[in-house]
């Protein structure tokens, strides 16, 4: 099954898109111009869609973080299997990579401590 997020919607990825915390944005996997699988987001309107990650290889399992400050996804940039990353909300800063190890992360989901 694919998830789209309108007709027009190109991405066509197995990966359910992430609603914001506050309901204004929508994080999903689409394939870049090069055709690797990256993170996105988007306004609930549609409006204002954004590449948010450049990796060389498929991204996947984007999540908003209970605060909305994180995006978490998994990525094969590191090897054979996905690894967990972790980018800023806002921008501005590189991913980063928070697993190295031998097993694959499949997938995530944040724990709210409130």
């Amino acid at each position: 099954m694919e998830f789209r997020l309108s007709a027009e919607d190109q991405h066509g990825s197995t990966d359910f898109p992430s609603l914001s915390p506050d309901g204004r944005e929508v994080a999903y996997i689409a394939r870049d111009p090069e055709g690797v699988p990256n993170v996105f987001t988007v306004s609930l309107e549609g409006s204002h869609p954004r590449q948010r990650t450049h990796h060389v290889r498929a991204c996947g399992r984007v999540r908003w973080s209970p605060d909305g400050r994180w995006l978490a996804y998994v990525s094969f940039d590191a090897g054979q299997r996905p690894q967990l990353h972790l980018l800023a909300a806002e921008g501005g800063h590189p991913p980063q990579m928070l697993t190295t190890g031998t097993g694959a992360v499949y997938s995530l989901t944040w724990l709210n401590r409130g």
